[in-house]
């Protein structure tokens, strides 16, 4: 029976992405730059089977269509079922792969993880017998075409300065990431501000025309009255034709 995790913002402790990309790829030798690519399920099929909870076989590593990833998270599923885990897994939203979804479950299932695994050896190479998950995408592949070949000596020299430029690779393409999420919260907000103008403006409308109308009604009812309007008016030409004898008037 697996042990139960509530992910939520309080109980979270807030991983970075960084972080959760690489445990993920330390865990499973893999090289991944995004939490997007997490977006095909077989990743957490493979953390499961560290657990001899998911047949890899049945696994579509090569996954590239929306429908192979729906097919590795109802693996996903049905091992969480087995070992009595209450989750529903979000396959449709995670299959679109938008940041925000991948990263809450990937924080959740991490959590999960880390209360359940025993912590034994695994070797996730020997256990998908070579094979791949999906490649790099096509801007990492042009940059690292890019990239003059290293000089191959055979020693961990180049190993490491491969590493190092594969981990500043890694740390860059996260950066413009977080910066592209937020310049789209930073456009989202302006389209709500823009909503609540456009909602706000026929109330204020509204408002004007109700005024107007209640001062036009007084100025129709002042002037509805015959002794007032009549003599408003000869007052008002006479002032405007004989301004002298509007004085005269006033006497008689």
């Amino acid at each position: 029976m697996a042990s139960n995790v509530l992910s939520t913002s309080v109980t979270s402790e807030n991983l970075s992405c960084h972080d959760m990309l690489a445990w993920v790829n330390e865990s499973l030798h893999l090289t991944y730059t995004k939490i997007e690519q997490l977006c095909s399920g077989a990743q957490y099929c493979h953390l499961m089977a560290m657990s001899g909870c998911i047949h890899l076989r049945k696994v579509k590593f090569q996954a590239k269509l929306k429908h192979e990833y729906i097919h590795n998270f109802r693996l996903l599923q049905a091992a969480f079922k087995r070992t009595g885990m209450n989750k529903i897994i979000p396959a449709e939203r995670l299959v679109k792969e938008k940041f925000q979804d991948n990263v809450e479950f990937i924080q959740w299932f991490k959590k999960f993880f880390d209360a359940n695994y025993d912590g034994k050896e695994y070797n996730p190479l020997l256990a998908r017998q070579g094979q791949d998950l999906p490649p790099l995408s096509k801007a990492v592949i042009t940059i690292v075409q890019k990239n003059p070949p290293l000089a191959w000596n055979g020693s961990s020299e180049a190993d490491d300065q491969i590493l190092k430029l594969n981990q500043q690779f890694i740390d860059l393409k996260l950066t413009v990431d977080n910066m592209d999420r937020k310049v789209d919260l930073c456009l989202q907000k302006l389209c709500q501000i823009e909503m609540y103008q456009k909602q706000a403006r026929p109330q204020t409308e509204f408002a004007t025309s109700e005024s107007w109308t209640k001062s036009n009604s007084g100025i129709q009812q002042f002037m509805s009255r015959p002794s007032t309007s009549v003599t408003l008016l000869a007052e008002i030409s006479i002032n405007m034709s004989c301004p002298g004898e509007s004085g005269i008037l006033q006497q008689a």
